[in-house]
């Protein structure tokens, strides 16, 4: 049984989507215009006939997910290693240094309008 089949099937706005995701409007919609993303559908339309609000099935949401699930055992997140098998040593942090500001500009008289 997948996690799908035991979760009520309800719509996720695309506020919702982007919360749940933690990724950006336009992102979500450059997701939308790629052929493997769920189809949304539209709830209301302007007096233009342009989708005002879409939605997305939640378990359409949870199918995409699960396709593209990276396994993070196949990733790396170990220490640096050298050609030589020694670990690398972190370089110390950088002293914030102070920069020069430029000076600020004189502002000019204000100029009488007749």
């Amino acid at each position: 049984m997948r996690p799908t089949d035991t979760l009520p099937d309800h719509f996720l706005s695309v506020p919702q989507l982007m919360a749940r995701w933690a990724i950006g409007r336009t992102s979500i919609y450059a997701l939308v215009k790629s052929a493997d993303f769920p189809s949304a559908l539209v709830l209301l339309w302007d007096k233009n006939d342009r989708p005002r609000t879409m939605s997305f099935l939640l378990s359409d949401v949870v199918a995409y997910e699960e396709r593209h699930r990276v396994d993070l055992s196949q990733l790396d997140f170990g220490p640096l290693e050298m050609a030589d098998g020694v670990a690398a040593v972190e370089a110390e942090p950088v002293a914030p240094t102070t920069a020069e500001l430029p000076a600020p500009k004189r502002s000019q008289p204000r100029r009488k309008v007749a």
